[in-house]
């Protein structure tokens, strides 16, 4: 388990985890929570398939610009909630191969919430369907969003009520 391995290590500035053995994680929550002076983070390497919570991963990285998650599978993943949450310098996240595996994911509130200088994000291939209940507040506050490519969500129908309130309020310019 990683949760909150590097949590509060506000003065971190870079990390280079290049040779840590990821592949029998279960939890990443928190792992880089409040790292408020972090920039860019290639995580490529990271093995993730048998993590099950990523919450807060990066919650309060307030200078984080770049995630390179492009390794990430996240088929058994359940919780993405607060996982960018905060994070007002982040322009770019790579999701390449975690888009397709999302199968169990059932929370991702406030994923993205006050990101307020992320412009664009394809999550076109992100599979939501599992999702019964959370999706709040996953744009909340990203001002600076003007497009983003949702294209292949479908919501969960059959779900007694997934709560999608404020999911992009005060996007102010999301076309």
């Amino acid at each position: 388990c990683l949760n909150n391995m590097f949590r509060d290590c506000a003065n971190m500035t870079d990390c280079n985890l290049t040779g840590l053995v990821t592949n029998n994680a279960n939890g990443m929550s928190g792992m880089f929570r409040g790292c408020a002076s972090l920039v860019n983070l290639d995580l490529s390497n990271f093995v993730t398939d048998e993590v099950r919570r990523m919450v807060d991963m990066f919650h309060g990285c307030t200078k984080l610009e770049s995630v390179n998650m492009s390794s990430f599978i996240v088929s058994k993943t359940t919780s993405m909630a607060n996982m960018f949450m905060g994070c007002k310098a982040l322009t770019d996240v790579s999701f390449s191969n975690t888009a397709t595996s999302t199968y169990a994911l059932t929370d991702m509130s406030n994923m993205f919430n006050g990101c307020t200088a992320l412009q664009n994000i394809d999550l076109s291939s992100m599979n939501v369907s599992s999702i019964q209940a959370n999706m709040q507040k996953v744009f909340y506050n990203c001002s600076s969003l003007a497009t983003i490519d949702l294209a292949n969500w479908v919501l969960n129908a059959t779900a007694a009520k997934v709560n999608t309130d404020y999911m992009f309020a005060n996007c102010t310019n999301l076309h």
